[in-house]
């Protein structure tokens, strides 16, 4: 068996973890998991997790142990709370790396990063603004809209303060994560100049709910927000965003939410009713469902975007 995509090859493994298929799960993992160097963390965790469920305790710290060299690290709520490496806590080795990965949380969390991709000359530009979703990173997020600076745009792409492990960022803390993003927006207009009227607050997953608020509280002068399988707490309840909602009326504000067709973490119906909610209270926002995409970026997504551009008034 062999994948093209990280997503198919993570769809097979949650498949057979479900049906407790420990050891075809980790033998699939160890043949096909070096085909995806940009997921290596997670991969060696579901590898290192599934040494455990088969009694391999040793060989389950030695995973750890080399995900540890690589520069690799996995917060205190995944170490302790795993319920794969229940049977690993109290080793000495564990702990010893447990202590390793405890410190790079502590100074992941005092350094946020964010990446910056972008025209050289001097502007001002229009500025993408995109969030990463929740166990994710900023470097994916770079990968999913990098065909922006094709049409030179200024791609930003902020990375939570609140970390999980070294590839795995939240934004479940709403009002932190909001005093963050304007700080970083402000560091991308003291490095290039930005166009006012072109400025779009994006997001993926969870990152799409952050936006879409960051959006609507109006920190930020956005003109508009782009929001590619938005997902959260409130995104389940839109009658929730009704405050926001309306006190964002009246400031010119456009969006543009995608939506993939076979996206299952996405309740399609929520998504609509928001859309709706948006419309009739004075923020037109159209819905586009991607044909055959699951939850994860597509791969022209600059087709995608144009026509969010077009629609928004900033292309």
């Amino acid at each position: 068996m062999s994948f093209e995509t990280y997503d198919d090859l993570f769809e097979v493994v949650s498949e057979q973890y479900t049906a407790q298929k420990y050891r075809e799960t980790l033998d699939l993992l160890d043949a096909e998991g070096a085909k995806f160097p940009e997921h290596a963390s997670m991969i060696a965790y579901l590898r290192s997790c599934m040494a455990a469920r088969i009694g391999l305790p040793e060989h389950a710290i030695q995973i750890l142990s080399e995900a540890v060299a690589r520069g690799f690290w996995y917060g205190a709520e995944t170490i302790r709370q795993t319920p794969s490496w229940i049977s690993l806590q109290g080793d000495p080795e564990f702990e010893r790396l447990a202590a390793v990965c405890f410190q790079r949380q502590l100074e992941a969390v005092k350094d946020p990063k964010m990446y910056i991709l972008g025209p050289d000359e001097l502007g001002p530009y229009p500025l993408f603004f995109a969030l990463h979703g929740n166990g994710d990173n900023s470097m994916h997020t770079l990968y999913g809209w990098n065909n922006l600076i094709d049409i030179d745009w200024i791609l930003a792409a902020p990375q939570s303060a609140q970390a999980e492990s070294s590839d795995g960022y939240v934004w479940n803390n709403q009002s932190a994560a909001l005093r963050q993003l304007v700080q970083q927006f402000t560091d991308v207009g003291n490095e290039y100049q930005v166009d006012p009227e072109r400025i779009i607050l994006a997001g993926f997953s969870m990152g799409g709910e952050t936006a879409l608020r960051l959006a609507l509280i109006g920190p930020i002068e956005a003109r508009g927000f782009v929001l590619l399988g938005p997902g959260g707490p409130t995104i389940d309840d839109p009658e929730e965003w009704l405050p926001e909602i309306r006190e964002a009326k009246g400031r010119n504000l456009r969006g543009y939410i995608l939506v993939g067709e076979h996206d299952r973490t996405i309740p399609h119906d929520q998504i609509k009713r928001m859309v709706k909610l948006l419309n009739d209270n004075g923020i037109p926002c159209e819905l586009e469902i991607i044909p055959g995409l699951r939850h994860a970026y597509p791969s022209n997504t600059l087709e995608y975007l144009q026509r969010a551009f077009n629609f928004i008034g900033v292309a």
